[in-house]
């Protein structure tokens, strides 16, 4: 892979554009309560991440200037030179259309879920990055939307396992953006971004923000398993993983200014989600 194509597939964050494809594969197989309709789960999961990757370059195109200030984003694409603005721009607005005209085959409301999920990434989250600590709040909408995507692709309509579920993943992101901001404040600061961990320099504020989330992401865990009636398989996976979770925040809250309890909430984070979402959809598909 040439350095300029390695460059331009960056451009598209792959992580959190897999991570949302997932989350959109999530609610699809959720809806059903098991696989079917391998033609439009096919077209859900290419037109999710089309528009993921398109929104995360044009993200990336609107916050070049405060990439370049800070270590952990200074090598991206855009600030690095390898990639012109311009041409990034019309990268992400490509992918965003090929994303959108792929997304008009699905109900209207899987449509309408990705539109948004889109645009409150862009036009949401990324300018209020510049102005409020809110801004992880607001990040988290994008995040939790293609569930939604994913579950109206079916056909299915949105009732209280599909909120439950949205609930886990918009919960879930809370502490581990916040663990994120807190390891890498120094960054944020410099970049002039007032995140959380920017402006309430102790880290209690983020401790107790993170505590009360994780908290919040088991509760809609387990209304997710009652509502659809899961096997042992998920209800003691969630038990287990979001019980860790809560753990890892209780550590911070004790030790707020712990680089190291930061870092563990933020490598939790990274297991608790893929293995209650693969235990979701592993009981609903073969245990079913």
């Amino acid at each position: 892979m040439s350095r300029t194509v390695r460059a331009y597939y960056e451009l598209t964050k792959p992580g959190i554009t897999l991570f949302i494809g997932i989350t959109a594969a999530a609610g699809f197989v959720t809806a059903l309560d098991g696989f079917g309709m391998a033609t439009a789960f096919v077209i859900t999961m290419t037109a999710t991440m089309l528009m993921s990757g398109g929104a995360a370059t044009l993200n990336q195109v609107a916050e070049r200037k405060w990439d370049a200030l800070m270590r952990r984003t200074a090598t991206r694409p855009i600030p690095s030179g390898v990639i012109p603005a311009t041409s990034a721009r019309a990268f992400g607005w490509a992918l965003g259309a090929a994303g959108l005209l792929l997304s008009l085959l699905l109900p209207w409301p899987a449509t309408l879920f990705l539109v948004l999920c889109h645009v409150s990434y862009v036009n949401l989250y990324t300018p209020l990055k510049r102005r409020t600590p809110l801004c992880t709040l607001a990040g988290a909408i994008p995040g939790a939307l293609p569930v939604l995507a994913g579950w109206t692709a079916t056909g299915a309509a949105i009732d209280t396992a599909a909120i439950a579920l949205t609930g886990v993943l918009f919960m879930w992101q809370i502490p581990h953006f916040l663990a994120i901001g807190w390891l890498a404040r120094d960054d944020y600061a410099r970049a002039g971004c007032p995140m959380l961990t920017v402006v309430e320099t102790s880290g209690r504020a983020t401790a107790r923000v993170s505590f009360v989330y994780t908290c919040a992401t088991l509760i809609c865990a387990i209304i997710v398993g009652v509502t659809k009636a899961a096997g042992p398989l998920y209800s003691v996976t969630a038990m287990v993983a979001g019980a860790a979770y809560i753990a890892s925040a209780w550590r911070l809250l004790r030790l707020p200014e712990s680089r190291r309890s930061a870092r563990q909430l933020f490598f939790i984070s990274l297991v608790v989600l893929p293995v209650l979402l693969s235990a979701l959809m592993v009981d609903l598909v073969l245990l079913d």
